[in-house]
Parts: C-alpha cells; structure tokens; sequence
C-alpha cells in the first residue's frame, strides 16, 4: 500500500481583478506566505485568515483581487478561489510588515441581491444563483456537488446566503424523504441528504500509539477530546411540533407521542407553508421537519480530534470511524479548521457521533 504524502500549499496566486485572471497575470505569494487557515462549519460558514509578508505593499495595488490557493494532495492538485473581505497591516518584532487578509469564497465578496421565485428544485436554484453572480466570472463559478432536493416553492429576497438558508430550514430529499445540509468552502458548494451522508464509507482513524506506528492509510489523530458527552436521543421524544398554515391561517400540530402541552414546539417557516413543510412525511410517515429536530437533537457526543498529516479527504461532510477502545465509533465532521504553509498542514475537526460504537449501526439506521 503507497503511504499519502503530506500535502501542502505549492501556490499562492492573487490576480488584480477578474480580467487578469482570464489573462493568466499573477503575483506569486507563496514565498511570502506566513500561514492560512481556513474553517469550514456544515451549517455553511466559512471564512480563511491568510497572512503574509508584504515587502510589495500589495494591500495598495488592488480593491477587489482574487486568490488562488492551490493544495497538492499524493499527484492531485486541488484549487479554491477566494474573495477578499477586509484586510490590515501589521507589523511584527522584527519590523516586517504582514498583510492580513480575510478571504471568503468569491461570491460571498460580490454580493448580489436576488427578489425573485425560485423552481421547487434546489439544484436549479443554487445553480441560477451561481450564474447570476459569476455572470461575469464565469472561469471560476464554483463547483456545485449535490444531490436531488425538493424545497416549497416560494418568492424570496435577499442574497443568496437567505436562499440557501431557506433551502437548509425547508430542503427534503427526493429520494430519501429526508433534510439536507448545504455548505461551502473554497473549492465549491456543497448538498447532501442525511442519509447519503451516512451512507459513505468512513474514513479509519485510530489515536496515535507509538508501539503501533505503521497503520497504513489510516488517520492518527493525536489530541482528541469531548466537547459534550450526554445522551440527548430522547429529549424531543415525547415533543409535539406546531406550524402555522399559511393558506387558512390555523396552528396545526403533528403530535408525535401522547404527550402534554409542555414539551411544544412552535416553528415559523418563513415562506414555506405547513402543507409543503411538516405535512409532508418522510418514509416512515412522520412529518420529515420533526424527524430533523429529533435526529439532530441526538448528535449531543460532540468531539473535537486535532491532526497533524492534514489531508484534502478529510473535510465537513466526511464521516471517520476510530478504531480501538477510546472515543471508538462513528462520527460526522461537521467543522473542519485546516492551517496550511508550505511545510505544514494541520487540521483539527469537530465531529459528532452518529453511532456508538464500531460495526453499531442501529443509530445511522435511524437517521
């Protein structure tokens, strides 16, 4: 079995504007790089800190400039984009000065604001707010990466983080009848039903034991500890959920289990009326809005592993299965931090558990 290289940054490119880009003229950062992190959540924050050393006074040469960082990984090369939101100046002990730059992907910089109805189809309408703000960037429009789900119909305004944030409250799986997740980072846009989420092949982990160093393949992650470590499955057991109907104005209620009014939840889901929302049942006939609240209430063992052989496999919406008698079981990355330079990368990844313990997978069956 080939052992995986180290990967690293191998490039740092700022382009002045679009147009030099589409002109393939650059000023190469990588020599003056410091370091870049870059923390991606599920829920679809991302934001990327780069620091460098800035003998060229670049943060005067541009406005809105693009970055290319691209990661080598065994012979892959992976490339993201990023805009600039804000950056500063600084200098250190040594009387250098050192450029901050706080990147987001490019789309979340050229801001646009949509006032329009969308297709049921979340695919379509994440692509139709892609072409919209890359209209005129058309080399880089990110990458989308989803599967097939359905949301309410519905006229929204605002940018696109409010569409998307309406396709993370409202979106139901075709396929699987259940809710999805929708994040970004610099290397595209991501869509993913809980189900084929938890149907990947986990990537094996074991903490690092020094009499066993040749684990071929397999993450070592050398620091892991819990953040919470509760059994929260049957908090919303025994909930009944409340939604209004926007077509005859009435307060239903999807009672899940014989129960008082104590344990109620009233939700208001913005654009999405209840007979397209919580009416609309998942594979097991419950309304497929209270099975989300239940299932994510479930995912309260909550642990964080740091990892010093960064890899571009290991990312949010990845599942790792660690071996052996500590923190053993299944886990969804739900935050990813990666701090790269030319000599090293790291990562440190929140995750939560998703089954208990190895080969258990009565809670992913559940999901």
């Amino acid at each position: 079995m080939s052992s995986k290289v180290i990967n690293r940054v191998v490039s740092v490119k700022l382009y002045p504007t679009y147009e030099k880009f589409a002109d393939n003229v650059y000023l190469e950062l990588l020599p003056a790089l410091v370091s870049m992190s870059e923390k991606t959540i599920i829920n679809g924050t991302s934001e990327t800190l780069m620091q460098i050393y800035d003998n060229q006074l670049i943060y005067q040469l541009t406005e809105k400039p693009i970055i290319q960082v691209s990661f080598q990984y065994n012979e892959t090369l992976e490339q993201h984009y990023y805009g600039v939101l804000y950056s500063n100046v600084e200098t250190d002990d040594m009387n250098r000065s050192i450029l901050r730059l706080n990147l987001s992907p490019v789309h979340t910089v050229f801001r646009r604001k949509f006032s329009r109805s969308f297709s049921n189809n979340a695919v379509q309408t994440i692509t139709e707010c892609m072409t919209a703000l890359y209209n005129d960037m058309k080399l880089i429009t990110p990458h989308i990466d989803a599967s097939n789900v359905r949301i309410p119909p519905a006229c929204l305004s605002g940018t696109y983080e409010t569409v998307f944030d309406y396709i993370r409250d409202n979106g139901q799986s075709v396929d699987s009848s259940d809710f999805c997740y929708l994040w970004e980072d610099g290397s595209g846009i991501f869509m993913k039903s809980n189900t084929e989420i938890l149907a990947q092949t986990p990537l094996k982990a074991y903490k690092f034991n020094v009499s066993n160093p040749f684990l071929g393949d397999a993450l070592v992650f050398t620091k892991g500890e819990y953040i919470t470590h509760k059994d929260n499955t049957t908090l919303l057991g025994d909930a009944s959920f409340f939604s209004f109907s926007m077509t005859d104005k009435k307060l239903y209620s999807d009672i899940l289990a014989s129960t008082d009014i104590e344990n109620a939840w009233i939700t208001m889901n913005r654009n999405a009326v209840y007979e397209n929302n919580f009416q609309n049942p998942d594979k097991q006939g419950q309304p497929f809005q209270a099975v989300k609240c239940q299932t994510l209430s479930s995912y309260e063992k909550r642990i964080r592993f740091d990892i010093n052989q960064g890899r571009m496999d290991v990312k949010v919406g990845a599942l790792i299965e660690v071996l052996g008698d500590e923190y053993s079981g299944k886990y969804l990355i739900v935050e990813c931090i990666r701090d790269v330079s030319k000599d090293f990368h790291l990562q440190t990844l929140e995750c939560v558990q998703v089954a208990a313990a190895t080969n258990d997978t009565s809670k992913t069956s559940e999901a």
